[in-house]
């Protein structure tokens, strides 16, 4: 009878618990894509300091969505220990609700970590992870080791890194100016 009772307990504490966390962000997303005016799926690349280059946006279709949906199920999806937050994202899925508000879902497949409208950075549940891949790969936009081959052939990337720079030359006289 112990060893039942143990084993329940170590279910429900190692899939149950984490499940929860990742079943509100399904359900976050399942609403906001729900009869949603837009969704945008966006490839960018933002360094610390600067403006972000969108290297990709486009429409998503109906059927996307529905991808989309199905890639952040619920199902079985715990949310694993914490991991590394490097959080630097490259996928955005932009959504204009019903109600015209707007959530932003910022994806960083390298440290496997995600926004969903909030400043803080969250694990993404295991089994988001590739099919999310697979869902951004099959829209032209994979996930990629680096981004600055890509970017650097872009047509506002130079404007982008002189606005970039133009930042920290006032980062930096901030720094140097006396302090009172």
């Amino acid at each position: 009878m112990l060893l039942v009772l143990a084993s329940v307990a170590t279910f429900v504490f190692r899939f149950v618990l984490p499940s929860r966390a990742a079943w509100r962000y399904a359900s976050i997303l399942s609403n906001a894509l729900q009869n949603a005016r837009s969704v945008t799926l966006v490839e960018f690349q933002r360094d610390i300091v600067g403006p972000e280059l969108v290297l990709s946006r486009i429409p998503a279709s109906s059927q996307q969505i529905a991808e989309l949906r199905a890639a952040t199920g619920a199902w079985f999806a715990p949310v694993p220990p914490w991991r590394m937050k490097c959080f630097d994202p490259h996928h955005r899925v932009e959504i204009i609700r019903a109600d015209g508000s707007t959530l932003r879902f910022d994806i960083c497949f390298h440290c496997q970590n995600f926004t969903l409208g909030e400043p803080h950075a969250v694990t993404m549940p295991d089994s988001w992870h590739d099919r999310l891949s697979r869902f951004f790969t099959s829209v032209g936009m994979p996930p990629r080791d680096d981004y600055s081959a890509l970017a650097k052939n872009h047509p506002d990337y130079h404007s982008v890194e002189e606005a970039r720079r133009k930042l920290e030359e006032q980062a930096q006289q901030l720094n140097n100016a006396p302090h009172k």
